[in-house]
């Protein structure tokens, strides 16, 4: 069966078709296995004539099934990437801080005095000159 050709809904009928097909091979009831699955008897009838159903349905479904390995099938993992396999030997650089320039000493602050340091002899301020 090509699904590229099928719209949606017929895509979702087909799927509960299999899922029924699969119930009734197991001798299953709608009841029994929405018991086992943990889904509503009416989800389960609902997902059975093609109406759909969520993931998490689907899911629990097929766990109670015993089918959920066919899931492996749907997206096969991808495995490493081109990128991550050219990188994976290699260690990068390490990250480099930043260190501050230390203040100049006279403008370091005497945590045990008070005073105020006077500017050295012959600084004036601009304004003084006149």
């Amino acid at each position: 069966m090509n699904f590229d050709v099928m719209s949606d809904q017929d895509i979702l009928a087909t799927l509960g078709s299999r899922l029924k097909d699969t119930r009734l091979q197991q001798r299953l009831s709608q009841d029994e296995l929405a018991t086992l699955s943990g889904v509503g008897i009416a989800t389960v009838k609902r997902v059975e004539s093609g109406d759909g159903m969520s993931l998490t349905t689907l899911i629990a479904l097929l766990r109670a099934l015993g089918k959920l390995h066919q899931l492996e099938s749907l997206l096969a993992d991808a495995g490493i990437s081109p990128l991550q396999a050219a990188t994976a030997g290699k260690r990068s650089k390490p990250v480099q801080r930043i260190r501050r320039k230390s203040p100049p000493s006279q403008l370091v602050a005497d945590n045990t005095s008070t005073q105020v340091q006077e500017p050295a002899a012959g600084w004036v301020w601009g304004d003084e000159n006149q």
